[in-house]
């Protein structure tokens, strides 16, 4: 009897832990998605007034609320950073009545067109939460493109920035031909665990010159961010910088990410 009881209450504390649970609730959205703003940096971004942005972390503690210019019946149709430019600035596509307009936070205009729209399908809805089709943001070994079907030509835009992660997520950066870990080849960290600098061995893809090495906390959040060369094939970080604990690094490029290993920091 014993023994039932507690596999009754195993199992009982079991299907408590298995539950679907409500994190948070919020009120009042038009517009509302979870967006991949920049490599492994998920928030939720709520457009709810056609007069403000308001972007939340993934904790759902606010991170800040970008005012934009009233545009009645608007949609967001990108945001991101470092993707129309190379600073760490939230950037963001508006749609409306056939015009779109792409801003950086701070109101500066970077591209404005009448009579456009993205991708190269004109009756496409340009919500970031339906998206279009096909893909408006594309990925290529040439750098990273935007197509905008302007009047009765199809535009091709070279962007200087890169997609968010290289990996298809909500809206029209959602991309499924570009693979996460295409053209990647093995990284390797070492000593690993460390206390002092880590050495990590790279190669980029075929055609690639210059990306990233991105260092990340245990649950995703940014550290440190590594420009690196195809004129090296290694690079060296302190560690005594860093708390001690459990990181992840990966190799970005405009080609996509190589998938995430761990480095252990001890002291």
């Amino acid at each position: 009897m014993k023994y039932l009881i507690a596999v009754c209450i195993i199992s009982s504390a079991i299907r408590v832990n298995a539950q679907i649970r409500l994190e948070h609730s919020y009120k009042g959205t038009f517009e509302f998605g979870l967006v991949e703003v920049d490599s492994a940096e998920w928030k939720f971004v709520n457009f709810d007034d056609s007069s403000s942005i308001t972007i939340y972390n993934i904790d759902h503690s606010l991170d800040r609320t970008i005012p934009i210019p009233v545009t009645p019946y608007s949609h967001i149709a990108i945001i991101a950073r470092r993707l129309f430019d190379l600073d760490t600035e939230y950037e963001y596509a508006l749609f409306t009545n056939r015009t779109i307009k792409i801003l950086k936070a701070n109101g500066e205009l970077l591209y404005a067109c009448d009579t456009c729209y993205f991708g190269t399908s004109s009756y496409a809805n340009n919500s970031l939460f339906e998206g279009v089709s096909p893909p408006a943001v594309k990925a290529t070994s040439s750098g990273t493109k935007l197509l905008i079907h302007h009047g009765s030509n199809i535009e091709v835009y070279s962007l200087p920035g890169r997609i968010p992660g290289g990996q298809a997520k909500l809206g029209i950066l959602n991309d499924p031909s570009v693979a996460q870990t295409s053209g990647f080849l093995p990284t390797l960290a070492y000593p690993n665990p460390s206390s002092g600098r880590v050495r990590i061995e790279y190669e980029l893809p075929p055609g690639v010159s210059n990306g990233e090495i991105l260092l990340l906390t245990e649950d995703g959040k940014e550290v440190r961010r590594y420009k690196v060369t195809n004129a090296f094939s290694d690079l060296l970080i302190d560690a005594t910088e860093l708390p001690p604990g459990a990181y992840f690094y990966k190799l970005l490029t405009y080609r996509g990410e190589s998938s995430a290993k761990q480095i252990s920091i001890m002291r």
